[in-house]
């Protein structure tokens, strides 16, 4: 009778899914050896989304070049260049080489990276081979005439945003425009060549002072006569 009862029972619950767990998802006894259809529900496993390539890292963002053009060049500030130049200029008053190298380069410097003690010497007026404020500034002034001459495309006595940026970029290097040479009176000559030469009849060549250009004795013609002996010379002899 009891057996019967239970059959009911487990009739009566297996609709609802009580009474008993799928093959697949019943958990394994101590000991006991996982079934096929275990094994295949864990080897089932859905299919991941491909791993998205990384992207690429945006370029790390060029550091601003620093404004070296602002001060000594444009906009020329005179009163901040002449309070730079008296601190490093000592007690004198005046800037000699050893205190140009000290300060060159230093943040807050009248002596910038791309200035040169070289450059400065031509201002020197005196010649006692020291720099006083008045010199100091035809100097800077120079070096934004010459900057302004190479990089000022449209010639309006300031630096455009592209021509400022060109211009950090060469005094950062250390750098400034080239001088132009000054033209000396001998023409358009190229470096090492001497004056002008003449060429012998034996095709040597002689400076202006040979002694074949004065026509000198045994070197070419004779100097005209002149006066009594040239009218001797033409006198017919009797």
């Amino acid at each position: 009778m009891r057996t019967i009862i239970l059959a009911f029972a487990v009739a009566a619950l297996a609709p609802l899914g009580l009474g008993s767990e799928p093959a697949g998802d019943a958990k394994a006894q101590p000991g006991a050896k996982p079934n096929k259809a275990a094994k295949a529900h864990k080897a089932a496993k859905p299919d991941r989304p491909a791993r998205p390539d990384k992207p690429d890292r945006p370029d790390k963002a060029a550091k601003p070049v620093e404004d070296l053009a602002k001060g000594p060049v444009d906009p020329y500030e005179s009163v901040q260049e002449r309070s730079r130049f008296f601190k490093v200029a000592g007690v004198d008053n005046e800037l000699d080489k050893k205190e140009f190298e000290a300060a060159r380069g230093k943040p807050d410097s009248f002596v910038r990276s791309f200035d040169r003690w070289e450059g400065l010497l031509p201002y020197d007026k005196n010649s006692n081979a020291t720099i006083d404020w008045f010199e100091a500034e035809a100097y800077r002034k120079a070096v934004r005439e010459r900057v302004l001459k190479a990089f000022d495309a449209n010639k309006d006595g300031k630096l455009a945003e592209d021509e400022r940026e060109k211009v950090n970029r060469l005094l950062a290097s250390g750098r400034l425009p080239e001088e132009p040479r000054a033209d000396r009176g001998g023409g358009d000559r190229r470096r090492g060549e001497g004056p002008p030469r003449d060429r012998g009849r034996d095709g040597e060549v002689r400076g202006h002072g040979s002694e074949e250009g004065r026509g000198g004795e045994g070197h070419g013609p004779a100097p005209a006569p002149q006066g009594e002996d040239r009218e001797a010379r033409h006198r017919p002899q009797r």
